[in-house]
């Protein structure tokens, strides 16, 4: 699975942790010995072969897939044994995009011989996340690998488009979602000229979506104001977005009054 054109802020990693979630409170499968059996590493910025193995072998200390007193320095035959002795049955790296040192352009050619490993010499299913660019040139420079993956899926962002009503119900529908978990009134985050404005500042990326919210809501939390107002969340554009990429030549949609949705 892999992110489109806004990769740290697509969403992937929440999509990720929100499937977890809903894993854990579903009941055991017949037959299954563990409450739990999927395991979930995020690779750090400049990750070594110690580092990634020490933060699987953790993950599987944590949910008792080994006991912690197995632990040994020979790294990569205990994360071999533990995925071949124990309940795993889904192993998912996520920020792959971080085997390749951007600066250099250089692919982690060690780590990715590991995960070349993994996935040839074990029956664990393992699903690589990250950004669709590395992405895409980690499989161009590891024929092995390429061979190995069943599919490429893509998280692409929400689309409002008024000849397809559905594109913007879609959004609102998200919006709404997220508005009632949020410990406030209802702040009218669904209604269409909000949503548009939400939309325009963050071309329906989820990520980029759900940081402008969030820190519209702390800011309105400090305030003691019962809603998100428009005026938290011009604040939280101009810090969250206007600086970025993604905030270049906008206007700040959540300030000028006569701000609208542009005619099809």
């Amino acid at each position: 699975m892999h992110g489109d054109r806004w990769g740290p802020r697509v969403g992937k990693t929440a999509f990720v942790k929100a499937w977890l979630r809903q894993k854990q409170r579903e009941p055991l499968e017949a037959g299954s010995e563990s409450p739990f059996p999927y395991l979930s590493i995020s690779l750090p910025p400049q990750p070594t072969i110690k580092s990634t193995l020490l933060t699987l072998l953790q993950k599987a200390v944590m949910h008792h897939f080994i006991p912690s007193s197995a632990v040994t320095s020979s790294l990569t035959r205990m994360i071999h044994q533990c995925l071949q002795t124990t309940p795993v049955y889904l192993l998912l790296i996520d920020q792959c995009e971080h085997l390749i040192d951007r600066q250099r352009q250089r692919i982690n050619y060690q780590l990715l011989d590991l995960v070349e490993y993994l996935i040839a010499s074990t029956t664990t299913s393992i699903v690589l996340i990250g950004h669709a660019a590395e992405i895409e040139m980690i499989l161009q420079a590891s024929p092995r690998l390429t061979r190995r993956v069943c599919s490429l899926s893509r998280l692409p962002p929400f689309t409002w488009n008024r000849r397809s009503p559905e594109t913007v119900g879609e959004y609102c529908a998200f919006l709404h979602a997220f508005d009632r978990k949020l410990p406030f009134d209802d702040s009218g985050l669904a209604e269409e000229t909000m949503a548009y404005r939400l939309f325009y500042a963050s071309d329906g990326y989820i990520g980029w979506t759900t940081r402008l919210i969030q820190q519209a809501a702390a800011m309105a939390l400090e305030a003691e104001s019962p809603t998100i107002t428009r005026f938290c969340l011009a604040k939280s554009f101009e810090s969250s977005i206007r600086q970025t990429p993604l905030g270049w030549q906008k206007t700040n949609p959540f300030l000028p009054e006569q701000f609208k949705e542009p005619s099809d």
